[in-house]
């Protein structure tokens, strides 16, 4: 089961005021976050809990473009019921050669394989080196920061790391 929506923001926060047939103001994206101002031989994605969303989007035009790109992405929420688009993701690492999944959940002890956290320690291990790749990161404000200091920490370039703060 899904865990209940939290109210972190303006919109989260009012959203259950809204009734059908109120009128809403949608804007076009603003931000910048994509791997394809970057000419890197590997890609690699750090997301945490609803931050997979623009990964989601990247991989899409990975795979429907056939692009010849070696992607790694590391996702963690707190429960295995949290993690959405997960048989798309599946079918992903079929259609596209270089994509490897990396699923953490940091938040259900009785859950096999849980109760860690995702940290610079684990990205290393899981990759072949951290040199020639690019760092994307996207999640809610203190994993972010936490992994782009840990990214650091194991000498990753500022201008490798890449992010995107996330938060609904």
């Amino acid at each position: 089961m899904l865990s209940p929506p939290r109210e972190l923001g303006d919109f989260t926060a009012t959203i259950k005021e809204t009734a059908v047939g109120d009128l809403a103001y949608i804007d076009a994206p603003y931000g910048v976050f994509s791997f394809t101002g970057y000419d890197t031989g590997e890609l690699v994605f750090i997301s945490g809990g609803i931050g997979i969303t623009p990964f989601i989007s990247m991989l899409r035009y990975i795979r429907d473009n056939k692009l010849d790109k070696k992607v790694t992405l590391f996702w963690t929420n707190r429960s295995k019921d949290n993690f959405c688009f997960l048989d798309e993701l599946k079918l992903m690492e079929k259609a596209i050669p270089g994509f490897k999944l990396h699923l953490i959940i940091s938040g259900d002890e009785k859950e096999p394989g849980s109760g860690k956290r995702l940290e610079g320690s684990l990205i290393k291990e899981k990759l072949d080196g951290l040199e020639n790749k690019d760092y994307f990161v996207c999640g809610p404000p203190a994993m972010t920061g936490s992994i782009i200091k840990e990214l650091k920490e194991l000498g990753v370039p500022t201008g490798k790391i890449h992010s995107e703060l996330f938060q609904l």
